[in-house]
């Protein structure tokens, strides 16, 4: 008798601890969804403000403050300066060709496009409470990053910092201005606050990396002690390279022909002379195109560049 006491103490004991660890459970996935419905009351969900060009720019904040009063300019020097160049939303853009004034030389400007590697956002914070971090996130598309991992392009790593996705090849770049009300970064933004009424400058840049001895390759290949002397052939694939990259296409040449070819919606598309047709068949052998055919007819299907995104966020203290 006493032994069947015993046992069903044991069993009861087990059931009761099993019952609180139920309760336990249920409170705690309570909380987990209920803190989940409520971070969208606490933080904005990103505002993209345009992504016209190869430029995604998006707002992060919480709800406490409020970041309006946007403005890009690829120079600025100032408030009012007459020097300032402002830029509307639909053309934000990082151009990485040669320079406004190349106008000689194996390489030069194009009409409409010249080298823009810096990018000015301006705007204003309001709110009840002070800022407590002011951070800005630069993400690389993979075909993009691919750039500065092999020296086309690069950043300032005394000012920038950045982390490398292992998992999709993306890179983000990081730049924190504010920690805690302390300025970070003052030689990147210019920063006013009166009563919890902030004005900010942040100026993105990016730098020519080692394959062109830091320098435009207009300049490197044209005027450059080592650049200067390379062949015409290596001259066109470091900037088809470079290209590619930028633009997400694979270059070609196939019986004398450039061919710039492109996947548009898991279809290939080839460009030959600035026109577009849909290719029929493409022939890989070894990662290599060595045969192309192509409808006789252009079409007006265009290509999607790889974007450039840059996160402003924003929290409270």
């Amino acid at each position: 008798m006493k032994k069947s006491v015993k046992i069903f103490l044991i069993i009861s004991g087990i059931v009761l601890a099993l019952a609180l660890f139920l309760v336990l459970a249920i409170i705690i996935i309570g909380l987990i969804i209920l803190a989940i419905c409520l971070i969208p009351l606490f933080l904005k969900t990103p505002t993209n403000v345009d992504s016209y060009g190869n430029v995604e720019v998006g707002i992060v904040s919480d709800n406490e403050l409020d970041i309006s009063n946007i403005k890009y300019y690829t120079v600025y020097s100032g408030e009012s300066s007459p020097n300032n160049i402002e830029v509307s939303t639909d053309n934000l853009e990082f151009n990485f060709t040669p320079k406004e004034t190349d106008t000689t030389g194996r390489i030069q400007c194009g009409e409409d496009k010249f080298e823009q590697m810096n990018l000015y956002i301006t705007g204003e914070i309001t709110g009840n409470t002070s800022i407590d971090d002011f951070q800005v996130k630069i993400k690389l598309p993979q075909s993009i990053a691919y750039l500065f991992y092999n020296g086309y392009l690069t950043i300032d790593q005394d000012k920038y910092s950045y982390i490398v996705n292992e998992y999709d090849g993306s890179m983000s770049i990081i730049i924190d201005y504010i920690l805690n009300g302390d300025i970070e970064r003052g030689e990147d933004i210019y920063y006013k606050s009166i009563d919890n009424y902030y004005e900010f400058v942040i100026k993105i840049e990016f730098l020519w990396g080692s394959r062109f001895n830091y320098q435009n390759p207009g300049i490197y290949f044209d005027e450059d002690e080592i650049g200067k002397y390379q062949s015409y052939d290596k001259v066109k694939e470091e900037l088809h390279n470079l290209n590619s990259h930028l633009y997400n296409y694979t270059y070609v040449v196939l019986d004398d022909t450039d061919y710039v070819v492109y996947t548009i919606d898991d279809e290939y598309y080839v460009q030959i002379d600035g026109d577009y047709y849909k290719a029929s068949s493409i022939t890989w052998i070894n990662d290599e195109i060595i045969d192309i055919t192509y409808s006789s007819e252009s079409s007006d299907v265009k290509p999607k560049i790889p974007v450039i995104e840059i996160i402003i966020e924003v929290t409270a203290i």
